[in-house]
């Protein structure tokens, strides 16, 4: 079974609360092993955000983003509110089998020339989203 050893979080993230160059190692110091981890942040720390950017990893549909439920679709909860216009944003994990085998997934995101939409604040959102680069390799140790 696939398990996650590292979180990489660059330029992403609510505009209050960003990701820069955030590594999350979930892994034993000793043997390398991933381990069992909860994430245990304050309110607004960011947990959901960096189960949300996983998930978009998994399934990249802007609909499938997580945090973009009925509730949350007029509160700006979608994969584009997490990029800045002048951002290049990029998320990776890396995943290891037990048989030692390790995979990195990962996107790059960023707004057509770098600049996101004038009426994107006012949520009008018919002019496109940030493009998207998904990104996996695998190599044997």
């Amino acid at each position: 079974m696939w398990q996650i050893r590292r979180i990489y979080l660059n330029r992403i993230g609510a505009t209050a609360a960003r990701f820069i160059d955030v590594t999350i190692d979930l892994t034993d110091e000793q043997r390398g092993a991933p381990l069992d981890t909860i994430l245990w942040l304050r309110n607004g720390g960011g947990k959901s955000t960096v189960m949300a950017l996983l998930g978009a990893l998994l399934r990249p549909a802007r609909g499938d983003f997580l945090s973009a439920s009925e509730h949350d679709r007029d509160r700006g909860r979608h994969l584009e509110d997490h990029v800045l216009g002048s951002d290049t944003a990029h998320v990776a994990v890396e995943w290891s089998e037990s048989n030692g085998r390790r995979l990195v997934t990962g996107a790059v995101y960023e707004w057509n020339e770098r600049t996101m939409p004038a009426d994107w604040a006012q949520r009008v959102r018919s002019r496109g989203s940030p493009k998207r680069v998904q990104l996996s390799c695998r190599r044997a140790l």
